[in-house]
């Protein structure tokens, strides 16, 4: 199973479905195809919701070591602002206060397939590679095309790793790099 920096289950391919693994383009050996039809969904409701991407931070996380040492594994964050409605006052009550909360989306492409996971804060420091602020902000639904444009792609440590993948996507939106 694939797990996120909270310890909860990742939602990749095959993993984090109640039903059992699911193949996002028939059965297969072990390519998995550049697809997530669990980030489609949430993709969606965020469309919905009327959210926006500000920006995106490309990392580079440890390299795997020993026998199944590959390239170094890379992971791409979209940030976005939302007001969040309820905050625990300092009683304890929960009060209706309008109040701007940071969240990212976390792309994960591997061998294992494309996972993602919305978390509360950036990856160390230490680890960013790039990053960039969007001339006007990235739409979900935007994000989705991108995403369709890439669907059929399968991993390849030659033609298609989690830096190809990192990088293609910071390609897509203009903005300032830093």
């Amino acid at each position: 199973p694939n797990f996120s920096v909270s310890g909860e289950p990742r939602h990749a391919m095959g993993a984090g479905s109640p039903s059992g693994p699911r193949a996002c383009c028939g059965p297969r050996s072990s390519n998995a195809c550049c697809r997530n039809e669990f980030l489609e969904i949430f993709l969606a409701k965020l469309e919905e919701g009327n959210q926006e991407f500000d920006s995106a931070f490309l990392y580079k996380l440890q390299a795997k070591t020993g026998a199944d040492a590959q390239d170094a594994r890379y992971s791409l964050l979209y940030q976005r602002t939302e007001l969040a409605l309820e905050a625990p006052n300092e009683h304890g009550i929960r009060a209706v206060v309008p109040q701007k909360v940071r969240r990212l989306l976390r792309l994960d492409w591997s061998q294992d397939g494309l996972s993602f996971d919305e978390i509360d804060a950036r990856l160390p420091e230490t680890l960013l590679v790039q990053s960039k602020v969007f001339e006007r902000p990235l739409r979900p639904a935007e994000l989705l095309q991108h995403l369709a444009e890439v669907q059929n792609k399968v991993f390849d440590f030659d033609n298609w790793t989690s830096y190809d993948f990192c990088r293609y996507f910071m390609t897509q939106a203009s903005g300032k790099t830093y």
